[in-house]
């Protein structure tokens, strides 16, 4: 199957989740062409005995400079013979926050401080693997190189 993710938000993330529920098997996504098992076939890859619901969920960061319109899902059952392999995807589009810009020439008598903001998503949403993520600009200059 496929996840259209054509004309989003530029500052949004894309995480896909996989939870494999019974059986033995590898998910295989590729961006806007068929993913497989070959090895040009598949920008990400992740088998029944990795973390694919977690640390090793595949995710697509607003810093990557290809961002798909499409990403193709294919999932290979790596059991016996009439065995089966039972999956759940939770796929889910994060939405990143807006850069904070910390003041000129913070230095150890003027320090910035701060602190992360709330989960951007509701209590209701269970599940998802977060990321915290705090965006900064510090614009550093010759009077910052000189000190």
């Amino acid at each position: 199957f496929y996840v259209d993710y054509s004309n989003r938000d530029e500052t949004s993330r894309l995480s896909i989740q996989t939870l494999f529920t019974q059986g033995s098997g590898t998910v295989y996504i590729q961006g806007d062409d068929f993913a497989s098992a070959t090895e040009s076939c598949h920008m990400y890859m992740c088998s029944s005995n990795e973390d694919c619901d977690g640390l090793d969920r595949f995710y697509v960061s607003e810093c990557c400079s290809a961002k798909y319109d499409r990403y193709y899902i294919t999932l290979r059952n790596t059991g016996s013979v009439d065995s089966v392999t039972s999956v759940r995807f939770r796929i889910v589009e994060t939405p990143i926050s807006v850069p904070i810009e910390i003041f000129d020439h913070p230095g150890e008598g003027f320090q910035y401080t701060a602190t992360s903001g709330p989960s951007v998503y509701s209590p209701t949403i269970t599940g998802v693997e977060g990321d915290s993520y705090d965006y900064y600009i510090l614009t550093i200059d010759d009077d910052d190189l000189d000190r």
